[in-house]
């Protein structure tokens, strides 16, 4: 059984893990030496925290979004290939020209990422939001969200310190909605 299940190692889980475990719930941990000797504050029942391993970003759900990746890189390619830059030019040095067809696609599905913070896909707000302004999940009971993904639109700015306050604010509506 667990209490508290907390996804992700990202600015938000890791405040809202550290504010749940600060908190004082009257359940300490055994003297642990690589605490020091120190007893550590601990939700009641057990909390696992710091599965950055299950927050894939999913970027290749279906097939399509790969064959549209693929596609680019291709397309990036012949229009490299025709443009007159002259001296600028610069050979392709990952993945190379050689990296083609089912490699290329493998190699795609393997090294693709974002340099973009994902946010606002389960938008907090009142009515149909999937999320209440607590946190908490519409229609499912004692389930919370505390990450960038409750942002109603995206930041102007880094997401890094909104996310911050989003897990720290979470912790605390976890805190007094678990009462």
């Amino acid at each position: 059984m667990v209490d508290f299940l907390v996804i992700g190692a990202g600015s938000a889980g890791c405040v809202l893990a550290a504010e749940l475990v600060r908190r004082d719930w009257a359940f300490r941990s055994a003297q642990m030496a690589a605490a020091g000797g120190r007893q550590i504050n601990i939700p009641r029942g057990r909390m696992v925290g710091g599965l950055g391993s299950i927050n894939s970003m999913g970027l290749f759900r279906d097939d399509s979004d790969l064959d549209t990746m693929v596609a680019g890189l291709e397309r990036l390619r012949e229009l490299l290939a025709r443009a007159d830059l002259g001296t600028h030019r610069a050979k392709e040095a990952f993945p190379g020209p050689a990296v083609m067809g089912v490699a290329l696609r493998e190699h795609i599905r393997l090294h693709a990422g974002t340099a973009y913070h994902p946010v606002g896909t389960l938008r907090m707000g009142k009515g149909f939001a999937p999320v209440s302004p607590r946190l908490a999940v519409t229609g499912v009971g004692d389930v919370w969200v505390a990450d960038a993904s409750v942002m109603p639109a995206v930041t102007s700015a880094n997401t890094n310190a909104p996310s911050m306050m989003i897990g720290w604010k979470g912790a605390e509506y976890i805190v007094e909605d678990a009462a």
